[in-house]
């Protein structure tokens, strides 16, 4: 695909973007939303900080200034490791598991939403293809991500 059209189909989308109200779920940042549904993911076991940073392919001070303000927000727990203090391990709070499962929630709205509107054959080929896009991009981060660890050493 030539540069120039892959630049029209982003126009395509980037503008089109719907507004949300303004309230607790849709006042996350982008880095925030992700490390709630992260540690949603685990199952309600303790994460390292490092580890967030790293599946995020966020920096460390990046990743820090999320969970301040996660922290702030009463949505999520730190806490130090007692036998190394410079392991943080992080929690979701009951209030951050309410606003995963409310974030869950219109996310299962909007699909079905979707679905009827442009037929679930049309959104399950599109997921399907999100998702192998999603691993395309994860490996490619993993890649770039391991050539910078090797070039800093």
């Amino acid at each position: 695909m030539k540069r120039k059209d892959a630049e029209k189909l982003l126009n395509s989308i980037a503008t089109k973007r719907p507004s949300h109200n303004k309230d607790e779920v849709n006042l996350l940042s982008k880095g925030e939303g992700f490390v709630l549904t992260y540690l949603d993911s685990e199952g309600g076991r303790p994460v390292k900080a490092g580890k967030i940073a790293l599946e995020a392919g966020f920096s460390t001070a990046r990743a820090t200034s999320i969970l301040n303000s996660l922290q702030k927000k009463e949505l999520i727990y730190r806490f130090k490791d007692t036998s190394d203090s410079r392991i943080t391990y992080v929690l979701l709070s009951e209030k951050g598991k309410a606003i995963v499962r409310k974030r869950k929630e219109k996310a299962i709205d909007w699909i079905i939403f979707l679905s009827d509107n442009l037929g679930e054959k049309e959104i399950k080929r599109f997921f399907q293809t999100a998702a192998k896009i999603s691993t395309l991009m994860k490996n490619q981060c993993k890649k770039t991500n391991t050539v910078k660890e090797k070039e800093e050493k």
